[in-house]
C-alpha cells in the first residue's frame, strides 16, 4: 500500500479542486470579445456588465444596446450576439444538448460538429435545429430569418409545421404579418419544404425529435397563392411587392456569400 505524506496530500486536493472546477466551467460560456453597452440578468438578478472574460452561467439572458457586441465562447463553439439583441441561454447541466432562447435581434452561431443534432435555436416563430455548422438568425416583429454560411440548418415553423433543410449559401424566411409561410432562397438546389407534426401539449414539432409524418406543402402553397389572386388582387399585389423586397434583399446578401453577415 502506497502511503502519502502529510505534505503531499493538501497538495493533491488542490489539483484535485482545479481540476473540478474546470469541468464545472467547461459548461459555460465565456464572454470572449465585448463591445458598447452589453449585461446580463441571470434568474431575475440585477442586470451585470459584461466584460471580457466573464463567465455566463445557464438559465441567463444576455442583452446588448444599440452600440453593442459581445462574443461568448464555450469550446469550439461560439456566437456573436450583434446590437439591440437578447439571447437566453440554457441550462448547462442538461444531457449534452443546448438550446438558445433567441428573442430579438441578431446573432451568429458557430456549432461544433457531431453525429447527432445537440444545438437549437429556438425564436418566438421558428426553430433552428442543427449538427455542427455556421449560421445567422435575426428576430424582429415582421420577419424570423435564418442565413446559413457552413453545413446544413433544420429550420422549421411552430405555427404551420413547414419544415426544411437549409443549406450553405441559402437562407429561410418567415413573415409573420403578410404571406405567413417559409420561404428559401438563395443558390443551388433548395429541398423540399416538408409539415411537420406538431404536439399541442408543449409546442414542439416532429422535425424536432417527435417522429414527423412529412408531406410535401407545394400544392398547399400554390393553392394558397393562386387563392389570395383570384379573391383580393389587390392586396396579393400589395404582399407580393413586400416578399418580393424582402426575397431580393436577402437574395443579395446570400448572392454576396454572406460577407457581409459574418
Amino acid at each position: 500500500m502506497i502511503r502519502l505524506s502529510r505534505t503531499i496530500l493538501p497538495v493533491l486536493a488542490i489539483v484535485l479542486s482545479f481540476c473540478l472546477i474546470g469541468g464545472a466551467n467547461a459548461a459555460e460560456w465565456t464572454v470572449s470579445k465585448s463591445f458598447g453597452q452589453s449585461w446580463v440578468e441571470t434568474n431575475g438578478v440585477q442586470k451585470v456588465s459584461l466584460g471580457r472574460g466573464g463567465r455566463v452561467l445557464g438559465n441567463a439572458t444576455v442583452h446588448t444596446g444599440a452600440d453593442g457586441r459581445v462574443v461568448l465562447v464555450r469550446g469550439r463553439e461560439s456566437m456573436t450576439v450583434g446590437p439591440n439583441s437578447s439571447v437566453s441561454l440554457n441550462d448547462p447541466r442538461q444531457r449534452g444538448k443546448t438550446t438558445i432562447r433567441h428573442h430579438s435581434g441578431s446573432a451568429v452561431y458557430q456549432v461544433e460538429k457531431r453525429n447527432a443534432p445537440h444545438f437549437t435555436v429556438r425564436t418566438q416563430t421558428i426553430a433552428a435545429l442543427v449538427k455542427g455548422t455556421k449560421f445567422k438568425v435575426v428576430e424582429n416583429r415582421y420577419v424570423s430569418k435564418v442565413w446559413v454560411s457552413e453545413g446544413l440548418v433544420q429550420v422549421t415553423v411552430f405555427s404551420t409545421g413547414e419544415t426544411a433543410n437549409i443549406r450553405a449559401g441559402q437562407a429561410a424566411i418567415f413573415e409573420k404579418a403578410r404571406n405567413r409561410r417559409l420561404i428559401i432562397v438563395g443558390p443551388g438546389a433548395k429541398e423540399p419544404i416538408t409539415r411537420a407534426a406538431i404536439d399541442p401539449a408543449n409546442g414542439l414539432l416532429g422535425g424536432l425529435g417527435l417522429g414527423a409524418t412529412a408531406s410535401n406543402l407545394k400544392g398547399t402553397v400554390s393553392g394558397v397563392t393562386s387563392s389570395a389572386a383570384g379573391t383580393a388582387s389587390g392586396a396579393a399585389s400589395s404582399v407580393s411587392g413586400s416578399v418580393s423586397g424582402t426575397v431580393s434583399d436577402v437574395t443579395s446578401s446570400v448572392g454576396g456569400g454572406l460577407g457581409g453577415l459574418f
